[in-house]
C-alpha cells in the first residue's frame, strides 16, 4: 500500500486557501471524503456550484514558468465535471499569492514529472503543464 502523505499541517492549510477563496467568491465550502479525488466542494444554499483541487506551495508564484499537476488528478476532475456539468478549478496558494485555473482548460504541455525527493517511484508520472500567466489571482 502507498503511504499518504498528506499531514493535518496540510489540510489546515487547504481550508484556510478554501476559506480565503469562498469568501471572495461568496459561497461555502465543504472538504470532500479523503477518498475522493477532489478536496473541496463550494456550495451556495446547500447546493454544490464548484469543485476545487487545492495545492499549498513553499516558493513564490512565479518561482517556475509552469505549474505541473498530474494527468490522472486533471483526468478525475474532467470527470467530476462530466458527470455533474460543476466546474473544477485547481487553486494555488504560493507564498506570496493564491490563484486558480480551470481544470477543464487546454494544457500548455503534458510531459512526465514530478517530485524526487520522497524516493517513491509513484511520484514521478505523465503530468500536464499550465503557463502561471494563465492563473486567476484572487
Amino acid at each position: 500500500m502507498r503511504p499518504i502523505y498528506e499531514t493535518s499541517f496540510d489540510i489546515g492549510r487547504e481550508a484556510a486557501v478554501a476559506t480565503l477563496f469562498a469568501e471572495a467568491n461568496d459561497m461555502a465550502w465543504v472538504r470532500n471524503p479523503s477518498k475522493y479525488p477532489i478536496d473541496i466542494s463550494f456550495t451556495e444554499n446547500n447546493q454544490i456550484v464548484l469543485f476545487g483541487e487545492i495545492k499549498c506551495r513553499k516558493v513564490k508564484k512565479d518561482a517556475y514558468p509552469t505549474y505541473m499537476i498530474s494527468v490522472s488528478k486533471v483526468i478525475a476532475a474532467k470527470a467530476l465535471t462530466d458527470a455533474t456539468g460543476i466546474e473544477c478549478l485547481l487553486i494555488v496558494d504560493w507564498k506570496d499569492a493564491s490563484g486558480w485555473i480551470n481544470l477543464n482548460e487546454k494544457p500548455d504541455s503534458v510531459g512526465f514529472g514530478g517530485r524526487t525527493d520522497r524516493g517513491d517511484r509513484q511520484d514521478v508520472e505523465p503530468v500536464i503543464y499550465f503557463n502561471i500567466d494563465r492563473f486567476i489571482v484572487f
